[in-house]
């Protein structure tokens, strides 16, 4: 009944866990569990779920015309409309490209931005996330990178560094069915939706 958060789970290493109360109970129980670290951090994640999606609904709402907002969490819809969008912003000298690379197992477009320039000994990053459906700041950090990419060339030194030796390839949703399946069904859905054994 209880599911670890943490991928490095080691013996004496702290772990966060999602734990039913019945679960918690019983191991507040336990002699010396205080002493042991048991800490409770949040008594009601699904209070927690709840009120993330009544903001984004309100959140939503709101925003007429565009729904993206680079500050927050945004539906796959939203992703990839801002995607194509960011095509039309491409840095001068720049090839930027909104490519479908495959269809999902519920038939989604999987999408990758191609920021490339033209040159001899150029090298590639590849940068992707939401593999896992649930984790929704990986998604937001990654268009928030995108878009400091695109937009941001020879205004930041950094971007500027980068561009001038790198082409990115950058797929923000690669898990699509997963994510949208986090925003109409189960908040806290982690893998694909192909059926399996």
């Amino acid at each position: 009944d209880v599911e670890f958060w943490d991928e490095d789970i080691k013996l004496g290493v702290e772990v966060e866990v999602l734990a039913p109360s019945s679960v918690v109970e019983w191991l507040s129980k336990i002699p010396n569990a205080k002493y042991a670290g048991l800490n409770i951090i949040n008594t009601d994640v699904q209070q927690s779920i709840d009120d993330e999606r009544r903001r984004m609904e309100i959140r939503h709402k709101s925003l007429h015309v565009n729904n993206y907002d680079p500050a927050d969490f945004n539906t796959y819809e939203d992703i990839l409309e801002r995607m194509a969008y960011l095509v039309g912003q491409c840095p001068d000298g720049f090839n930027c490209e909104y490519r479908v690379i495959g269809q999902s197992v519920e038939g989604r477009d999987i999408v990758q931005f191609r920021l490339t320039k033209e040159g001899e000994g150029r090298r590639t990053v590849w940068i992707d996330s939401l593999i896992h459906a649930r984790e929704w700041l990986a998604g937001s950090t990654t268009m928030r990178i995108l878009e400091k990419l695109v937009t941001e060339y020879g205004e930041d030194s950094d971007v500027t560094r980068l561009l001038d030796a790198f082409d990115f390839l950058v797929l923000p949703v690669h898990n699509a069915d997963g994510y949208v399946y986090t925003w109409e069904t189960d908040r806290m859905w982690r893998k694909s939706r192909n059926v399996n054994q």
